[in-house]
């Protein structure tokens, strides 16, 4: 993972990452990041230069219920807090408290759900669906999902 100052230096971040993919900030500060290749989201310190530090694992998808290979790919925090993992392996959305527990998961009928963002209102969740993962252009569709 690389990091890209303000002034324009590039530097990296962090190493020995398994397919970094979503990224996003928690209510802790940390940096938390889907390994899509292993199948987890780990999170780090983030200092106020950008440095990363106290690497950590937050969650294995298998330990939440999913298949062993599930894939996380997109990750948003949502409006009531909780962290949103969108899946490529299936048309899953998790929705994981803080502390790393699954609170509920929506389902759509798509091979897979790569990515996800909220209404203004935060009460719909728009979901990047894929129908064909075989190959490019990867079609799909845009789900509006009410959120519970």
């Amino acid at each position: 993972m690389l990091h890209l100052s303000a002034d324009g230096k590039l530097s990296e971040a962090a190493n020995d990452l398994h397919y970094a993919n979503g990224i996003v900030f928690g209510p802790d500060k940390r940096l938390y990041v889907n390994e899509s290749e292993a199948g987890r989201v780990i999170s780090f310190a983030v200092d106020a230069d950008g440095k990363l530090s106290d690497r950590r694992l937050f969650i294995r998808l298998y330990a939440l219920g999913e298949p062993p290979d599930a894939y996380p790919d997109g990750i948003k925090l949502g409006p009531d807090g909780n962290f949103y993992v969108g899946e490529y392996s299936a048309g899953n959305i998790l929705v994981v408290t803080p502390d790393g527990k699954l609170k509920t998961k929506y389902t759509v009928p798509s091979a897979g759900s790569p990515n996800l963002t909220f209404s203004d209102d935060g009460k719909t969740m728009y979901v990047m669906a894929v129908d064909n993962k075989n190959g490019a252009p990867y079609e799909g569709k845009v789900y509006a999902v009410k959120l519970k």
